[in-house]
């Protein structure tokens, strides 16, 4: 299993409001597992911070075991994404809030290197990035 030293994988989490936790659970498992990557390497997870009282995110977090960071507008519109969606634009304000969140791992962290792109279910997306300094 790996230590926390090797925890270096920071998965960035959008959803709908509502979103229940066996969708995003089960959106990880399913990228984890065709990624052939190990949930016990997740060092994080990460969202936007208007979503920080999301109920399905929240409980993703505890049933992994694992922090959930949040990061504000502000941070995420620093952060480049090859592919930006203009329904989060409209509604979020930025460009993308998982690949963002994934990617704002560098901030104060060190570089991040996204190894998932988005992957989507109905009411959820993720994205995995591998950062350079693990905690």
């Amino acid at each position: 299993m790996p230590t926390a030293a090797s925890r270096n994988l920071v998965v960035g989490v959008g959803c709908n409001r509502g979103t229940s936790v066996e969708e995003i659970l089960e959106l990880i498992h399913q990228v984890f597992t065709e990624a052939g990557l190990a949930l016990a390497s997740i060092r994080n997870l990460a969202s936007i911070d208007l979503k920080a009282d999301e109920p399905g995110l929240l409980e993703t977090a505890r049933r992994l075991g694992r922090p959930l960071r949040f990061f504000g507008r502000q941070d995420l519109e620093t952060v480049q994404v090859p592919n930006p969606s203009s329904t989060v634009a409209n509604h979020i304000g930025v460009a993308s809030v998982m690949r963002s969140s994934s990617s704002s791992q560098r901030i104060g962290s060190g570089q991040s290197l996204i190894l998932v792109p988005k992957h989507k279910t109905a009411n959820a997306t993720v994205a995995v990035a591998r950062v350079e300094s693990p905690s």
